[in-house]
């Protein structure tokens, strides 16, 4: 327990004294918040759509915990195998997951930050945010999605050896399943096969579980795919990222 501590107080240090990672948790986010919202703030829902506003807030707000988590999760595996931290790490009593669950545990507290903040804006009237009754039955899928991009973030720095190449790998990923999650734009719009092939994204499942929980009101129901999906995509991503650093270090 004292090792956990330890391990997630200075993960918490070194996040807090990196800009780049401060603005794309909490910056970015915003950014895309405001700009969505004057790009379609003249869009008014009809009574069988949503108003811009609450479709595309979960989304963002979706797209934001895995930008963060995705990118904090590789450079830390990449930095802690550069400086030579991981090989430190491996001659004391601290065991893999306590390392893991450490950096996972400040990743989630950034994600309720972000969230915290995200929505804090939201509702302000400029935007005009409203959830609906049901907006804590997200929680679960909220915590599982940050569980499933961190460990995609795991997977990309057990493939990558640099912070650069790491980080770009980390946009290359999440940016492109922003737009095909329909994260920015209902997919209702798009052609039919970015509808299919959107499916096998993580980040849609999460956008339509928040849309479902957050803004239309629906029942524990809406949780069934969606958390199904992310923890399958959990497994394979974990698996995967295992195997890879275990064919690193020989």
């Amino acid at each position: 327990m004292i090792a956990f501590q330890q391990m997630s107080v200075a993960v918490g240090k070194g996040f807090v004294r990196d800009r780049a990672a401060l603005f794309f948790s909490f910056l970015l986010p915003l950014f895309f918040l405001v700009l969505f919202a004057i790009l379609f703030g003249a869009m008014e829902g009809s009574e069988n759509t949503l108003e811009p506003i609450q479709y595309i807030a979960p989304g963002i707000l979706s797209f934001g915990i895995a930008m963060s988590a995705v990118t904090a999760s590789a450079l830390t595996l990449v930095t802690w195998r550069q400086n030579g931290l991981l090989r430190r790490l491996r001659l004391t009593p601290v065991n893999p997951f306590t390392i893991l669950t450490s950096r996972f545990a400040v990743t989630v507290v950034v994600a309720v930050l972000q969230a915290a903040l995200f929505l804090g804006v939201a509702f302000l009237p400029f935007f005009g945010l409203r959830l609906e009754s049901t907006w804590w039955m997200a929680i679960p899928l909220f915590l599982i999605g940050v569980l499933s991009f961190f460990s995609l973030g795991i997977l990309i720095g057990s493939l990558f050896r640099t912070e650069q190449s790491a980080s770009a790998a980390a946009n290359l990923i999440v940016l492109p399943l922003g737009f095909l999650s329909g994260t920015f734009f209902p997919l209702d719009f798009a052609p039919s096969w970015m509808d299919t092939v959107s499916l096998a994204s993580p980040l849609r499942h999460m956008n339509d579980g928040m849309l479902a929980l957050l803004v239309r009101g629906e029942g524990p129901e809406a949780l069934l795919v969606p958390c199904g999906v992310l923890l399958l995509f959990t497994l394979v991503t974990t698996g995967l990222a295992g195997y890879f650093i275990t064919r690193g270090e020989q």
